[in-house]
């Protein structure tokens, strides 16, 4: 139950990364140095953040596989 909320929260701030990587591309804020930094580091922080994801859903799989089979 506890990994599964983990993983819900993990994908609402993707969704919540990706939003706010299509407000800040907007006209208005497209030249602040701000918003390109950080419109060009929300990919690398989705990337890490799926990484990290498969990781914790991997070692969650072996652990239950170690359990099932002792």
């Amino acid at each position: 139950m506890k990994s599964e909320l983990s993983m819900m929260v993990v994908a609402i701030i993707c969704a919540a990364l990706l939003i706010l990587g299509h407000v800040i591309i907007i006209e208005t804020l497209a030249y602040y140095t701000w918003a390109q930094w950080t419109a060009g580091a929300i990919p690398f922080v989705l990337l890490l953040m799926a990484w990290g994801s498969v990781r914790y859903c991997r070692a969650k799989e072996r652990e239950e596989e170690r359990r099932q089979s002792h």
